[in-house]
């Protein structure tokens, strides 16, 4: 519900508002202004900013106008300014997960090298596995439109099903939810398999960068 209003609220302003700094200022702003509310409150932070950012999300364009609650001119400032952000954010994501990998891997020396990279396997390929269901899901809906083939006809749902999943890799996000876990549980007793947990996610990484994003062009071919 805290993040339904923050998101609302958020919308509102943005109708409202005409300079393109200021409505990118107020993007910005939004899941700030969530985390804070949610520590207040004494729920979730993550939920809030997630259920906020997909009720911006839905509401960013009126399905009966069509009209968008952004100007252009602030989609395309908004465009680099976060582009801007993520590469920045990944970065210092990839500097912390380097500085904690070493010592969680050297916790992990029982479970060897090899049960560590079959279980990231394996959890990749469960994770590609749910893409594909989601994005034939997706597909399927009367709603969706049907995307164009290289020759202008509508390309298969299977084709686009296919390449729905394998075009995005795990990066940042993943990478942020495994250093969130905590170093000690709430009475002080390190938190449980909390450096499997960080392995796991960096192998996990790696493994969708090299495989993806290796063979995402030959794909699409």
């Amino acid at each position: 519900m805290l993040g339904l209003v923050v998101g609302h609220a958020a919308v509102a302003l943005r109708r409202r508002i005409g300079p393109a700094e200021v409505e990118v200022a107020i993007s910005i702003a939004t899941p700030f202004l969530a985390a804070m509310l949610s520590e207040a409150a004494g729920v979730s932070v993550a939920v809030v900013i997630v259920v906020a950012a997909l009720t911006v999300t839905v509401r960013a364009v009126d399905r009966q106008t069509g009209q968008a609650i952004s100007s252009p001119e602030a989609r395309l400032v908004a465009r680099h300014v976060w582009s801007e952000a993520e590469v920045m954010l990944s970065a210092a994501l990839y500097f912390l997960v380097g500085r904690s990998l070493p010592e969680a891997l050297a916790a992990l020396s029982h479970y060897g090298w090899l049960r560590l990279d079959l279980i990231a396997a394996a959890l990749l390929a469960l994770v590609l596995a749910l893409q594909f269901v989601l994005a034939m899901l997706v597909m399927v809906m009367p709603w969706t439109p049907h995307m164009p083939g290289e020759d202008g006809r509508p390309a298969g749902v299977l084709r686009v099903a296919v390449v729905g999943a394998w075009s995005p890799h795990r990066s940042a996000i993943a990478l942020g939810l495994a250093l969130a876990v905590p170093t000690t549980t709430i009475d002080g007793r390190p938190f449980p398999d909390r450096d499997l947990v960080l392995a796991l996610i960096s192998l996990l990484v790696l493994g969708s960068g090299l495989l993806q994003g290796t063979t995402l062009p030959a794909l699409l071919g």
